[in-house]
C-alpha cells in the first residue's frame, strides 16, 4: 500500500520546520509513500516559488477562513491518507475545521514553540493534538513539557536532525568588507525581544570595533521596526539582511552565530551552525542547556544585552577560543542523530498507524 501524506505548515516561512519536513519528504521510501507539502506564506510574491511537490497559498491574516477553505479543498483534491501537521502552536480554527476531515489519519509534531506570556500550545493547538493518532516532539525538553500539559498523550520524541550544507559559498554580503567580522543573528520570540537585544548589543560593540557587521536571519528580520531601530541606534550601516541565495550560505560565512531568543525547544539553526563549524553564542535557557553544554557554545544571561556584548567582544578577541568552539560544535553535530535516523523513526510511526487502521 502506498501511503499519501499531506504535510501542513501554517507558516511556510518557518524555515526550521520546513527544513525538517523537506528532509523527511526526500528520504522516505518512494515505493511506500507519496508526499506533498501544503501551507501559507504572508508575501504573495513567494506563492509562485512553490516546488513541484508543494502547494503554497498566500494570506495576510493568520486565521482567514476563506484561505483555509481554499487550502482544505486543495488537500482534499490530492486525497491524502494521512495529514501531518507542524507548527502546532500557530494552528487556528483549522484545528477544529476545515482541515480535521481532510484525511483518515492525523499526526502532530511540536518543534520549537516561541516563549511568550501565554501557554506553550494554545487551546486550538491542544485540541488538534488531542485528536491525533500520534504526536511527536523534536526534542526531549518539548516532549516533557507536552507530557505535563496533556497527561496520557501518545507521545514519541524524535530528535530533530539536519543535513550539513555543502553548497557553494557566496562570499561576503554587499556592504560588508572582506576583512570584517560578521555576527549572524537567528531566532525570534513572540515579542521580538531577541532581535531588539541583539541590536542593543551591536550598538555597544560598534563603539569599540570599527570592522564589525551583523546579518539578521529568519522571518523576524524583515519587520519594518528593525530598520527604524537600527537607525535610531546609528548602526544601520552595520546591520544587513541576506540579499539573495540560501541563508545557510550566509551562516557558513559568519564569524559566529548569536541566538538571543528564548523558546521552549531547540532551534535547527543551532544544529546548522555546528554542522558548518560556526561558533554559537546562546541565551541561557533550560531548553538550550538540555541539548548542549559550555564546551560547545557560549551561554549568556537571557535578556542581558550588556553581558552578551561583553562576552561576544571577548570571543572576537580570542581566535583560539572560537576555533575550539567550532571544533567541539562540529563533533557534537556528528555524534547526534542523523537525518536518516530521524526519517526511519517517522517511517515506523506512519507504518504503525496504517497497520493499526487496517
Amino acid at each position: 500500500m502506498t501511503v499519501r501524506i499531506a504535510y501542513y505548515l501554517p507558516r511556510l516561512e518557518a524555515s526550521g520546520e520546513r527544513t525538517l519536513v523537506r528532509s523527511i519528504q526526500r528520504q522516505l521510501p518512494a515505493d511506500r509513500y507519496q508526499t506533498r507539502l501544503f501551507g501559507f506564506v504572508r508575501d504573495r510574491s513567494l506563492q509562485g516559488h512553490a516546488e513541484e511537490d508543494e502547494c503554497r497559498l498566500s494570506r495576510s491574516l493568520l486565521h482567514d477562513p476563506f484561505s483555509l477553505l481554499k487550502l482544505a479543498r486543495e488537500i482534499r483534491a490530492w486525497q491524502p491518507d494521512l495529514l501531518h501537521a507542524w507548527g502546532i502552536a500557530e494552528l487556528g480554527i483549522e484545528a477544529c475545521w476545515p482541515l480535521s476531515r481532510t484525511a483518515r489519519w492525523r499526526v502532530g509534531t511540536v518543534h520549537n514553540p516561541v516563549a511568550g506570556t501565554g501557554r506553550m500550545i494554545p487551546a486550538r493547538g491542544s485540541r488538534w493534538l488531542k485528536h491525533c493518532h500520534r504526536v511527536t516532539a523534536t526534542s526531549s525538553i518539548v516532549g516533557r513539557q507536552l507530557e505535563n500539559l496533556q497527561p496520557g498523550m501518545s507521545l514519541e520524541v524524535i530528535p530533530a536532525a539536519v543535513e550539513s550544507y555543502d553548497g557553494s559559498s557566496p562570499g561576503k554580503q554587499p556592504g560588508i568588507p572582506p576583512s570584517a567580522s560578521v555576527i549572524a543573528v537567528a531566532g525570534f520570540d513572540a515579542r521580538h525581544e531577541g532581535v531588539r537585544e541583539a541590536l542593543e548589543m551591536m550598538e555597544l560593540l560598534c563603539s569599540v570595533n570599527d570592522n564589525l557587521h551583523m546579518v539578521l536571519l529568519g522571518r523576524a528580520a524583515t519587520e519594518p521596526w528593525i530598520r527604524r531601530f537600527s537607525q535610531q541606534l546609528e548602526i544601520d550601516s552595520r546591520v544587513h539582511l541576506p540579499t539573495s541565495g540560501c541563508w545557510q550560505q550566509v551562516l557558513r560565512e559568519a564569524t559566529l552565530l548569536l541566538m538571543p531568543a528564548r523558546s521552549h525547544g531547540v532551534s535547527t539553526t543551532l544544529l546548522h551552525a555546528m554542522a558548518a563549524s560556526v561558533p554559537v553564542v546562546l541565551a541561557d535557557t533550560v531548553a538550550n542547556r538540555s541539548l548542549v553544554d559550555e564546551n560547545c557554545v557560549n551561554f549568556f544571561p537571557a535578556g542581558d544585552s550588556g553581558q552578551c556584548a561583553r562576552q561576544v567582544h571577548q570571543l572576537l578577541k580570542d581566535p583560539a577560543r572560537l576555533a575550539s568552539m567550532a571544533e567541539t560544535g562540529l563533533k557534537f553535530y556528528q555524534s547526534a542523530d542523523s537525518v536518516r535516523q530521524m526519517v526511519d523513526h517517522y517511517d515506523v510511526v506512519y507504518q504503525e498507524i496504517v497497520e493499526a487502521g487496517r
